[in-house]
Order: structure tokens, then sequence, then C-alpha cells
């Protein structure tokens, strides 16, 4: 994955290994939800049939509420964040702007944060994130 930032124009080319698609078979720990509030509806159907996923993650505005993510993903499984960067892909690459007034934000949908959360917060930490948690998602 080719990334660029918006500022510098700095290109790094970051190794990830990231799936296009839930199969049957697949089985993973954390599912990272990144997109646009109106592409959410397109998304839900394959997560909510999909049984194999620990957590979901969701990185969006949640202004209108939850419920909707709920129903698909079940409460246990659910936790939500809004990102402090944000970003586009033309032509293969990401271009990416991190907001310096806003840092990647994480919770559960209830509650006060539990150890998932602080160990997702953590890893994105390293990955150059800052990072805040929130009792109040």
């Amino acid at each position: 994955m080719i990334l660029e930032d918006l500022i510098s124009k700095r290109r790094t080319v970051a190794r990830v290994p990231v799936v296009e698609e839930l199969a049957p078979a697949d089985s993973y720990d954390l599912v990272i939800v990144a997109m646009r509030r109106e592409q959410i509806a397109d998304v839900l159907p394959i997560l909510e049939a999909e049984d194999r996923v620990g957590t979901v993650l969701f990185l969006q505005n949640h202004a209108g509420g939850s419920g909707q993510l709920v129903s698909a993903v079940r409460r246990d499984r659910l936790l939500l964040g809004f990102p402090g960067a944000s970003g586009s892909r033309e032509e293969g690459v990401v271009k990416y702007l991190l907001i310096s007034q806003q840092p990647t934000m994480l919770g559960e949908i209830e509650g006060p944060p539990t150890s998932r959360v602080q160990q997702i917060a953590e890893m994105l930490r390293e990955a150059g994130f800052r990072v805040t948690i929130s009792e109040n998602t």
C-alpha cells in the first residue's frame, strides 16, 4: 500500500495485510471499518453474516446514533471511534492528512473502557496515531 502525506507529499510503502472481503472460513480478532457513513449500509450485511470476527471497530461519524451497528454486529463485538485522520484513495495511492487538533477517539458502546479498547489504542499509537479513549461514545 502506498501512502502519501497530503502536507509533505512524502510517500511511504506500508506492508499491511488487508482483505477485500470476508470469506466464510476467515477468522479475525479485529475488523476495522473506516469509511464514510453513507457507505456503511453496504458493509453491515457482510458483517452481520460473519460470526468469526471478535471485535468490529467502526471509525466514522456516529451523529445519527449506533442502533444500526448494534443490530448488525451485536453490542458485545462493537467498538466505536472517530478517526483523527482523513483521506482518499486515488489510483492505488492512499492520500491522508493527520488532523493535529483531533486525536483518534475510541470507546465502548456503553460503559468504561475495557482491556480490548486499551489494546487497540496502544496498537494505533504504535502506528503513529494520537489516540484518546472516551467513556462516552
